[in-house]
């Protein structure tokens, strides 16, 4: 289980919460799930740092193919890149239920995330300003 966390505060950083201690990791191991189960996408991901970029790191395969392409059609079905023309959009309020069930069961803490940031590129082309660009 210390790995596990290790590896999720590697790749997302420590809890925003002031009480985040150690007793949600007992929690974790106290419950009925399988160590594997807490594995979403995949029974022991593995994290690459990228050192030419600080705070970087990579997980190749994190997402099966059957499971990228969920992700996808749930994206889609939102609607928010209906012309192509229209690679960005904004929604306040809560996240959509796909989401929800994402970050939860992809992080297994409090808080949860807050935001999504979700983006279209067409082939060739690339957002040049922001972090997404590296």
């Amino acid at each position: 289980m210390d790995e596990y966390r290790k590896l999720i505060q590697e790749a997302f950083g420590e809890s925003s919460e002031d009480s985040d201690d150690d007793d949600h990791g007992q929690q974790m191991e106290g419950s009925n799930i399988s160590v594997e189960a807490q594995y979403v996408f995949g029974e022991n991901p593995k994290w690459e740092r990228i050192s030419e970029i600080k705070g970087l790191s990579l997980c190749r395969e994190f997402l099966t193919s059957d499971q990228q392409s969920t992700l996808l059609a749930s994206i889609l079905q939102e609607g928010w890149f209906s012309e192509a023309s229209h690679n960005q959009a904004m929604r306040f309020g809560d996240l959509p239920p796909w989401a929800k069930e994402l970050s939860t069961e992809l992080l297994k803490r409090e808080p949860l995330f807050n935001q999504l940031i979700v983006n279209s590129y067409q082939p060739g082309n690339l957002c040049t300003c922001g972090p997404d660009a590296v």
